[in-house]
């Protein structure tokens, strides 16, 4: 999970030193509903610190590592991490104005079990079992009342709707998503109606050698016809055979990538597909979709022996 600060509404949870900058919570007709200093605060780890115990409060913003949490992906339930300790409350209390701290991990600590409720605020699932009511991330209202300070350890609460209980948790990232994979065809159909498919054909061309043609045949959705599309404008089958045309010539061959600009292909007009090296499009000769045509690239002319659907585009 990538670390980040966390913010109640304007401020964030900071895992770092206090340094006494007043926050304070106002309200009424024209004012705004919370004032949280100069800069903003963030749930702090007070001290920086990495043993269990370490006090979880509220200081300015410092956007250093020691406020950077780990949070639960969006919509999950979860462990919200720091120096390799977790949220959770002391001695793994339940009950309202239960001071939060570090404490070593445990999947099987229900305290330590977060996730974002309604209105942004944070929910303790192991209190809110406890209590029969949902018990939230809180700044003590006493300090609110009192005008709250830099370093106000943090608690446990049930939840009242009040701008000290806002925390928006920044979203986590999911993994990466991977390159678009799917069929590649163009915008025509075979005599028998079916459509077809860009299909990597292995062509044995005398008894010791076998070549692999870029061919066209009836979709089947077999692997031969799976493409991935890459950031980089390759166009392969699997992680090492691209998209290319024969050295010197023009009839699409299937080729191990080797960053060579004729494996490069760039969207055009019309869903053309450009080849880096020549500027020629991938074609279907004499319009001919028949299986077992080989493809080849020809001067750009927007017909639909042009035209081309790839995943993702």
């Amino acid at each position: 999970m990538l670390p980040v600060p966390l913010f109640v509404v304007q401020q964030a949870i900071d895992d770092g030193v206090p340094t006494g900058a007043e926050v304070r919570v106002r309200g009424g007709a024209g004012e705004d509903v919370a004032e949280y200093g100069e800069q903003g605060c963030r749930v702090d780890d007070q001290g920086d610190g990495s043993t269990s115990g370490s006090v979880v409060d509220i200081a300015t913003c410092l956007n250093e590592a020691e406020q950077n949490w780990s949070v639960p992906a969006t919509g999950a339930t979860g462990q919200i991490k720091i120096n390799g300790l977790c949220l959770d409350t002391a001695s793994g209390g339940t009950t309202g104005g239960t001071d939060l701290v570090l404490d070593t991990c445990s999947s099987a600590t229900t305290t330590q079990q977060w996730s974002q409720g309604a209105g942004n605020t944070v929910i303790n699932e192991g209190a809110t079992t406890a209590q029969g009511g949902p018990m939230c991330l809180d700044v003590p209202s006493a300090s609110i009342t009192n005008g709250v300070t830099s370093g106000t350890q943090l608690d446990i609460a049930t939840c009242s709707g009040g701008t000290n209980q806002v925390w928006p948790l920044p979203s986590a990232p999911g993994p990466a998503a991977g390159a678009p994979t799917g069929p590649v065809y163009p915008m025509e159909t075979q005599a028998d109606s079916q459509q077809p498919c860009l299909d990597d054909a292995s062509v044995q061309i005398n008894p010791t050698t076998t070549v692999n043609e870029g061919e066209l045949w009836s979709c089947r959705g077999d692997t031969v016809q799976d493409w991935i599309v890459e950031p980089g404008g390759t166009i392969q089958i699997g992680a090492s055979s691209c998209l290319d045309t024969a050295s010197g010539g023009t009839q699409v061959m299937i080729n191990p990538c080797d960053g060579a600009s004729s494996q490069i292909w760039t969207q055009g007009p019309n869903n053309s597909l450009i080849q880096q090296s020549s500027g020629l499009c991938l074609d279907d000769p004499s319009s001919n979709p028949s299986n077992g045509i080989q493809l080849d690239v020809e001067s750009c002319g927007g017909g639909p022996n042009q035209a081309w659907y790839l995943p993702g585009w």
